[in-house]
């Protein structure tokens, strides 16, 4: 009887030895990195390059930033507490850079009383089909971003995006820009604070005036 038992649980141990091998074997097996997925072929290759291509190309709606290329005259005026916005003047200054793909802004000045300098992109996004900004200057630490559309005329950009107020804590406030072009030789920048309901939501008008050499 003791060796029938003693033989039964040699064959029990054995069974849970070799299930628990398998278990540390799948679970090995499950561990491994998948298998490399295999190259793709000459003619799928080519549709990737042929699609990389029309991404990176600049197109028609690169030229239509043209328009800002040269020097400018800039007035600013800040809507301020006051019964008159606050006023003072500037230069600014756009060239295209990476082969015609963003446009390059410099821009100098006062801003409510201060010393200001700053630098910002413009490009296009051909897979999103959006226009892009980019915005830092002198006088804070945070880099804005937005996105927009041109209107059906063609003679206005619109950029939503989103900035933190630090005098009041908020983070991620809704702001809205916009570039209105007068004639080729004047535009109007402006900047919105969406969270201003109701009453004007325009805190900042820049005007800008062409430099003719």
């Amino acid at each position: 009887m003791k060796i029938r038992l003693l033989a039964g649980g040699f064959v029990l141990g054995a069974a849970m030895a070799l299930i628990a091998t398998q278990a540390v074997s799948q679970d090995s097996q499950a561990r491994q990195a998948p298998a490399a997925p295999a190259p793709p072929s000459e003619e799928e290759m080519a549709r990737i390059m042929e699609q990389w291509q029309q991404m990176a190309t600049p197109g028609e709606h690169h030229r239509l930033l043209d328009r800002f290329v040269g020097q400018w005259k800039t007035r600013t005026m800040v809507m301020s507490m006051g019964p008159e916005p606050m006023v003072s003047d500037g230069a600014a200054s756009f060239e295209w850079i990476l082969d015609g793909r963003f446009l390059k802004h410099e821009q100098t000045g006062t801003f409510m009383g201060m010393p200001m300098e700053g630098l910002g992109l413009l490009g296009y996004d051909n897979f999103k089909k959006k226009y892009s900004l980019c915005w830092m200057d002198n006088l804070g630490t945070a880099m804005l971003h937005a996105e927009g559309l041109l209107n059906m005329t063609g003679e206005q950009i619109t950029y939503y995006g989103t900035m933190d107020e630090w005098m009041t804590g908020e983070h991620d406030k809704a702001v809205k820009y916009v570039y209105r072009f007068i004639d080729d030789d004047h535009m109007i920048f402006e900047m919105h604070d969406m969270g201003i309901v109701p009453g004007e939501t325009m805190v900042v008008e820049v005007k800008c005036e062409r430099v003719k050499k």
